[in-house]
């Protein structure tokens, strides 16, 4: 189980996110079941604070899914997303936050540099390119 792990946290940093948002998401893909924080954090060895963050920002790429059980106070996280709903948040993360706001402020500058132009060409390429993937349906 251990390599499991360690390939999702290659996965998670390679899309700029920390090795723990990496462990957390594969302990409760492994996982038979939901987890409380505690639970992550004992599995994991991080901090009860940075398995907090590390779940706030998972719920927000709709990754995992909190929930409470019947008469208990506590939240309970689980999984059921696929990697290709992986790379689809993160294709999707990266032409939101990074290519389309990169675009727009080069082209905002109105600069009549050459180089500048090539580079907003290609950025509109990967642009184009990430969409028609994004057009795929899972």
């Amino acid at each position: 189980m251990e390599d499991l792990l360690d390939n999702f946290e290659l996965l998670f940093k390679a899309r700029g996110m920390s090795a723990l948002h990496g462990r957390v998401f594969g302990t409760l893909l492994i996982s038979d079941k939901a987890l409380s924080q505690e639970e992550i954090a004992e599995k994991t060895g991080y901090s009860i604070p940075a398995i907090s963050i590390a779940l706030d920002e998972l719920s927000r790429l709709r990754l995992i899914r909190k929930e409470r059980k019947s008469g208990d106070r506590k939240y309970y996280y689980s999984t059921d997303a696929k990697l290709s709903q992986i790379f689809y948040s993160f294709l999707e993360s990266i032409h939101d936050e990074h290519v389309v706001p990169f675009l727009r402020a080069l082209r905002s500058k109105k600069q009549k540099n050459k180089n500048v132009g090539k580079f907003i060409e290609s950025l509109e390429d990967l642009r184009q390119y990430l969409e028609s993937l994004l057009e795929v349906s899972l």
